[in-house]
């Protein structure tokens, strides 16, 4: 719906409009289109500020996300963002990875290295190292046996 992400989140983008309870983003309101964009650009930068945090990361994300894919901000306005989230992603980028980080990083991805072709090579090398960075499938499996023991005992 006016989106040009092919991510899993704005695929469903009008199932989860009509259950708001569930899925509640301001960016599908009818009315955010007609907000001025300095408005988004405050929400972004106070989203990119929370991204950082373990305990906010996957809601920040998913909404950054949401504000970047149905063009909210102007790239220009959010571009120093954009950059130091993907080139100093263990300062500024996600700090866990979920389902949303993921999502936002790829849409950055694409998004940068359509804005800046010329450094696509970089950006795709710094997306790859903040992933590798944040993912140990070890400790997910400890999590998950930890998880199954509980479940048992219940």
């Amino acid at each position: 719906m006016g989106t040009t992400c092919n991510c899993q989140v704005c695929q469903f983008e009008p199932v989860l409009a009509l259950t708001p309870k569930i899925y509640d983003s301001c960016t599908f309101q009818k009315a955010a289109s007609s907000i001025n964009s300095a408005h988004w650009t405050g929400i972004w930068h106070i989203g990119a500020r929370l991204l950082t945090f373990s305990s906010t990361c996957r809601a920040a994300a998913l909404q950054l996300h949401l504000v970047l894919a149905k063009k909210l901000v102007l790239y220009h306005d959010i571009s120093d963002d954009v950059n130091a989230m993907i080139t100093a992603a263990d300062i500024s980028g996600p700090a866990t990875i979920c389902d949303s980080a993921i999502c936002l990083m790829t849409h950055l991805l694409n998004t940068r290295v359509t804005e800046v072709p010329g450094a696509s090579l970089l950006t795709s090398h710094h997306t790859i190292r903040w992933f590798f960075t944040r993912w140990n499938p070890g400790k997910q499996v400890v999590l998950s046996l930890y998880y199954i023991k509980l479940t048992s005992r219940s």
